[in-house]
């Protein structure tokens, strides 16, 4: 970004230099200037017409946008700015670098003033110094191939625009810098094309598009010609829109002209029309002064008169991950009040994500059903949560070679501690709290009897939910549901006998027999959504702040295939400060998919948290896992909502280290420690902690384990003995924390955002910005590989393309037991986490 900075720099001195090194100007000619643009401004956000008006505008461009305009004027020359003529263009913000965004324009202009043929190519560069500030350098030149004056005709614009909130944003032209001189050969006569200042204030007294004034000047430098000019916009209704354009022209002894435009604009979500008509006076001629239409098309949604026929929505879900499944419930949940929206195809192969997600897609279904939608689910193959999923449809379908898992919920760990003995290495692990498990992989052969009666009530939990959603999905007596569980794996027409689905299609088929259903053939077409077109400069809304991964400090890492994600405190805390000081969030998110990591980490955004509390409403919402550390920074938080599967709690931490000195005597290697204090080397991993060292480390845990229970007391206004019942390492479901009082309420990400909205006194419509912002490098962009070094969520997207290699990596991940804790304990010898394998 420093080199593009550079680079922008310099074409930015090239076009000082040319403007100080301009002559004086000898005539005034506007053949610089565009083809007409009424009804559009400066200090407008991003349209195509913006080539040609601000180029500093294009940043907020955020797909292809494509103009077509033919103005027509009337008479002869005028005295106004804009051209007769039929331009084309065209502008989008640059791949993979955020910030820049190009356009380009191609105008052919019927001037008065210059022969028959001639045209005007315009090429833009704008650069985002801010979200609320950018610059943009326009490079147009001029060709007239039939005169030997005005033909190859080169000159440079500076734009800037700025957005001071979203009732106002200020836009500043300067044209024609060089201010280009040309001589006619044959009469030595000359010209200039004079430079000209710019400025136009935009306000937006409702906050957004529905109402707009503007208040514009441009002045001519060397002639001192003054345009002062006001425009009105009012948009009734989604899709149309009615303009008033009035322009002046203040020319030194000449009569006062005035000219002044009534516009329509008609929009169709992705395509748009609009016309004005423009009356007056011109150098004492009055009447119709000109007429300009125009046609837009996007692959932004612009708000929309008709937003087209009604469609089923084809949703798959092996596609999704990270940020991208949760865009996807926002996007469902959205869906509830889509007039378009028939229905949707859930295609439910490939999930990632847990029990939690799981609970999640699966309200989000039923609440499509209540809203009266229609839902239909196909499989090639159903995993146990995929069919879990998939019963909240009205119909299930599966392909003649599949077949359905139901075996039931396994939970399961590695025990080393006799493969390490047979190695000389002693795992040397305190732990405070009689349930804190996490320490037993290392430290036992084999569970603990508290360990295995929490988690056995934690499999409990969630297979019966599973059962009843099964039973109540597919209309099944409870008992029969235990009897399939028995059965366990049902290929295609087995299920189809059980009762589990409807009917054996290939995906081909299932279109055509939905249709039959339904009594007519819809388009079906995928959720992806086009971006938004925004209608309001800086529209508050709710920060979702994405928390994933093992907790540490420094930045954000992720690994694809072993699915090793970091939480970096570094990063968190910056997105948390990011977050608060930003004046369009007005409520707060965490959205926590944790099983914790360093107790110091998960204190330090704790603190961070209440903080940010006592400045806005915080909700938190829970994900697949938020335990221990993972529960510990959310326990500030306004209010907490969990799914039912969630895993959480495990209030406890846990520490020591790793000795390799029964490896080294073995392998018969010696090591020499020179130290001054007999506690020098208290942590080295090449021998064993003393009882006194052991002692201090205890009560090093205890003081740790005490703060612990004083920030989830002060943040649930519990007593520190409920919190220390509650506690002790103990894990829970999502469900079972509501009734223990750890949580609020059960729900998904969409109803904390609902909640955290109604708090700050937001539309439903208002919306989400992401944090951490997801960087990746360039070549990972250009390739479709992630950022091994800080990818962000979205890094497994690559190992979801992969699903060979993908689940072989996992399986191997699954030969390490402790890995991720073994890691943890090299920055961090204090740890607040939960370790073992996810509910199956």
């Amino acid at each position: 970004m420093l080199r593009s900075r550079n680079l922008f720099a310099a074409l930015l001195a090239a076009t000082l230099l040319s403007l100080a090194s301009a002559g004086p100007a000898q005539a005034q000619v506007s053949l610089t200037d565009p083809v007409l643009q009424p009804g559009a401004g400066i200090a407008d956000g991003a349209e195509p017409w913006a080539v040609v008006l601000n180029p500093a505008s294009l940043t907020e461009a955020r797909d292809w946008l494509i103009g077509l305009r033919d103005s027509e004027i009337t008479g002869g020359a005028h005295p106004f700015v804009g051209l007769t003529g039929t331009g084309l263009y065209v502008a989008r913000p640059l791949p993979y670098l955020r910030r820049f965004a190009f356009g380009g324009a191609l105008e052919l202009l019927r001037s008065f003033e210059v022969p028959r043929l001639a045209g005007k190519l315009t090429l833009d560069l704008a650069y985002q110094l801010a979200p609320w500030f950018s610059v943009g350098l326009s490079y147009a030149h001029v060709f007239a191939p039939q005169s030997t004056v005005y033909n190859n005709i080169d000159t440079v614009s500076l734009g800037a625009r700025l957005t001071v909130s979203r009732f106002l944003a200020i836009g500043a032209l300067f044209a024609d810098l060089p201010a280009p001189q040309r001589v006619d050969p044959a009469s030595a006569s000359g010209f200039a094309i004079e430079r000209s200042y710019e400025a136009e204030l935009l306000l937006r007294p409702l906050g957004d598009h529905r109402l707009e004034l503007a208040a514009g000047l441009r002045v001519g430098e060397a002639s001192h010609n003054l345009w002062p000019r006001m425009r009105l916009w009012v948009r009734p209704t989604p899709g149309l829109s009615l303009g008033v354009d009035g322009t002046l022209a203040v020319l030194p002894d000449q009569a006062l002209d005035y000219r002044i435009g009534f516009g329509l604009e008609l929009n169709l979500a992705n395509v748009g029309g609009s016309g004005f008509a423009l009356i007056g006076s011109s150098r004492g001629s009055t009447g119709l002064q000109s007429g300009s239409a125009a046609v837009r098309i996007s692959f932004e949604r612009y708000p929309a008169l008709w937003t087209g026929s009604e469609r089923l929505y084809k949703i798959d879900l092996g596609a999704r991950t990270g940020q991208s499944m949760l865009r996807l419930l926002a996007e469902l949940r959205r869906l509830e009040h889509d007039r378009r929206a028939r229905g949707v195809i859930v295609i439910a192969n490939g999930l990632r994500g847990g029990w939690g997600v799981a609970d999640e897609l699966r309200d989000a279904l039923v609440r499509l059903r209540a809203a009266g939608k229609r839902v239909f689910a196909y499989g090639a193959d159903f995993s146990q949560r995929e069919y879990y999923i998939a019963t909240a449809a009205e119909r299930i379908y599966l392909d003649p070679m599949g077949s359905i898992s139901l075996g039931g919920i396994a939970y399961g760990g590695f025990f080393v501690k006799d493969a390490l003995d047979r190695l000389g290495i002693r795992a040397e692990l305190i732990r405070i709290g009689d349930y804190k498990s996490t320490p037993e992989m290392w430290t036992r052969s084999e569970p603990t009897e508290p360990a295995r009666l929490q988690r056995q009530a934690l499999i409990d939990d969630l297979f019966e939910r599973l059962c009843q959603a099964v039973a109540g999905g597919r209309r099944l007596p409870r008992p029969a549901v235990d009897r399939l569980v028995e059965r366990a794996l049902f290929p295609a027409s087995q299920a189809l006998g059980a009762g589990l689905i409807d009917a054996i299609a290939t995906g081909e088929q299932v279109e055509a027999n939905i249709g039959t259903l339904i009594g007519e053939q819809l388009l079906t077409t995928s959720l992806e959504a086009l971006p938004e077109h925004p209608t309001s400069y800086a529209p508050p809304g709710v920060a979702v702040v994405h928390i994933e991964g093992d907790l540490t400090d420094g930045r954000s890492r992720s690994v694809p295939f072993v699915d090793i994600r970091i939480a970096g405190g570094q990063t968190l805390s910056s997105a948390l400060t990011e977050a608060g000081r930003n004046p369009q969030v007005r409520a707060v998110v965490l959205r926590i998919d944790s099983p914790g990591g360093s107790a110091l980490t998960a204190d330090v955004l704790a603190r961070q948290v209440a903080e940010l509390a006592r400045a806005k409403p915080v909700i938190c919402s829970f994900g697949d896992i938020a335990a221990s550390g993972g529960y510990y920074l959310a326990a500030p938080c306004t209010l907490i909502y969990t799914n039912p599967s969630t895993t959480t709690g495990s209030i406890g931490i846990f520490g020591g280290k790793v000795d390799f000195s029964g490896l080294l005597a073995w392998l018969g290697v010696r090591r020499a420690t020179l130290q001054r204090g007999s506690h020098a080397d208290l942590e080295s991993p090449y021998r064993p902690y003393s009882d006194a060292e052991r002692t201090m480390v205890l009560e090093r845990l205890r003081q740790g384990y005490e703060r612990f229970l004083d920030v989830v007391a002060r943040g649930r206004s519990m007593s520190r003995a409920d919190v220390d019942a509650r506690g002790q390492g103990r894990i829970w479901s999502g469900q079972q924390a509501v009734a223990q009082r750890l949580c609020d309420r059960t729900g998904g990400l969409m109803d904390a955002v609902t909640e955290a909205r109604r708090r700050a006194d937001l539309p439903d419509t208002s919306p989400l910005f992401h944090y951490p912002r997801v960087e990746s490098s360039l070549l990972g962009q250009i390739l479709g590989l992630p950022d091994l070094f800080g990818g962000g969520s979205e890094s497994a997207s690559a190992a979801a393309a992969m699903p060979e290699l993908e689940r072989l990596l996992r399986s191997a991940g699954d030969l390490l037991p402790g890995l991720k804790t073994a890691l943890l304990l090299l920055s961090s010898d204090v740890l607040a986490r939960l370790d073992s394998e996810p509910p199956r």
